[in-house]
């Protein structure tokens, strides 16, 4: 039919159509070629940046590290040890080194390169210690720091560098009421991080309760969403651009003061109160004054939330996934699975629900079923850098 369709036409219309075309097929197909190649990147890139993070931080322990402890007074020994990804280097000290202070100069010193301690083993009856470190959440290896007195070479055990990726759960909106779900979610035998409103008849109860169910507690804290026009019942908590330094210091206070079990804070709402990078600067200098945390519930792609607070030295995370935006038990089953997949591949996940009786029941049935078993459960203090 389109043979007779062209013959009908003029012979140069005809011509300059099947050229059209082939110039259409030959778009598509290219933008075919890009879009998987864009496809190809977006899971290569990930997988690539891990390794390039593995590579980095073995490279700066060394040379950097290995040349400052060196430096320092202590010795290299040859180390024997199972191959692995990871790199284990070993020194003696002299006799009298005070290891602790030593110690905490290492620390020190490594967090300056952006490294992070996650253990230390004492080891040789207290004489010496073994320290666990990673590089922008990837376990990079460990350093031995031995009494001199010990004979080289050394065997070092390595079982603990092939440590578990960490998964955070913080659980929203308690403090509205006390029934089933939220005792259901106290009693869970799991660390979960319970996330406080301020302000409602329940959070001081709730507060309590959770630290002594061995809980962590945090604050939910409400900030301003893009529609402020909302009456959300929490306004004398609330940060908003409207306020000043000194308003924004008294309600962050009086959050304090009444949930003082909280390590941390959490924003409950504020797609537009993270985006404001001076509204949050006093947040984060109120809790970095409290020793406190901050973890970016990460509700506008605009929040320069976790940036302030890496820069002004409080530690902080940014939510990963959230687990139950659709309150539907296999949606919810999907989100944890996500959550973990990206724990596996980057080392740690921050996952965040509500107090919803589907969520409670999907984190039990993970609970007993073992499937959470090749992750560590961890606070929310103990996923922040």
């Amino acid at each position: 039919m389109r043979s007779i369709r062209y013959l009908q036409k003029p012979f140069g219309i005809v011509l300059r159509r099947i050229r059209d075309e082939k110039r259409l097929r030959i778009i598509f197909i290219s933008l075919l070629g890009v879009l998987l190649l864009l496809v190809a990147l977006a899971i290569w890139y990930p997988a690539e940046q891990e390794d390039l993070d593995l590579r980095r931080g073995k490279y700066i322990l060394n040379t950097e590290i290995k040349k400052l402890l060196i430096r320092t007074g202590l010795k290299e020994m040859r180390v024997h040890y199972i191959p692995s990804r990871q790199i284990s280097l070993a020194f003696s000290y002299p006799a009298d080194t005070d290891l602790q202070a030593l110690l905490d100069y290492l620390a020190k010193e490594l967090k300056t390169r952006e490294f992070t301690v996650y253990g230390t083993d004492s080891v040789h009856d207290g004489e010496g210690a073994v320290v666990f470190v990673e590089y922008h959440n990837r376990a990079v290896g460990m350093l031995s720091i031995l009494p001199a007195e010990l004979d080289e070479p050394i065997a070092v055990n390595q079982a603990r560098i092939q440590r578990k990726p960490k998964l955070v759960i913080i659980i929203d909106d308690f403090g509205y009421s006390n029934n089933g779900t939220v005792n259901g979610f106290m009693k869970l035998e799991a660390p979960l991080t319970v996330s406080i409103i301020p302000g409602h008849r329940f959070s001081r109860w709730a507060s309590a309760t959770a630290q002594a169910a061995g809980k962590e507690v945090m604050i939910h804290m409400p900030m301003e969403p893009e529609d402020f026009r909302k009456n959300h019942g929490e306004e004398q908590f609330l940060i908003h651009s409207g306020l000043g330094p000194y308003e924004i210091n008294q309600r962050v206070l009086a959050a304090i003061m009444e949930l003082p079990e909280a390590k941390g804070m959490n924003n409950h709402m504020g797609s537009r109160a993270t985006a404001d990078a001076e509204l949050m600067s006093t947040v984060i200098r109120n809790l970095k004054e409290k020793g406190m945390y901050f973890i970016d519930s990460l509700t506008s792609a605009q929040s320069v939330a976790f940036e302030i607070a890496r820069e002004n030295g409080v530690p902080a995370a940014v939510r990963t996934v959230f687990l139950d935006n659709q309150r539907d038990k296999s949606e919810i089953l999907a989100q944890f699975e996500k959550a973990l997949t990206i724990a596996r591949k980057r080392g740690k996940a921050v996952a965040i629900g509500h107090v919803y009786p589907q969520t409670l029941e999907v984190l039990r049935y993970l609970l007993s079923s073992g499937k959470l078993a090749d992750v560590d459960l961890v606070f929310a203090s103990e996923g922040v850098s």
